[in-house]
């Protein structure tokens, strides 16, 4: 399932995005 693999993608990209600046709630 492409859509799948293209959200889990995003989502780590998100996550990785977030990581490298420091972003917390």
């Amino acid at each position: 399932n492409w859509l799948a693999n293209h959200i889990l993608a995003c989502d780590k990209k998100i996550g990785e995005y977030m990581r490298e600046n420091h972003i917390s709630e």
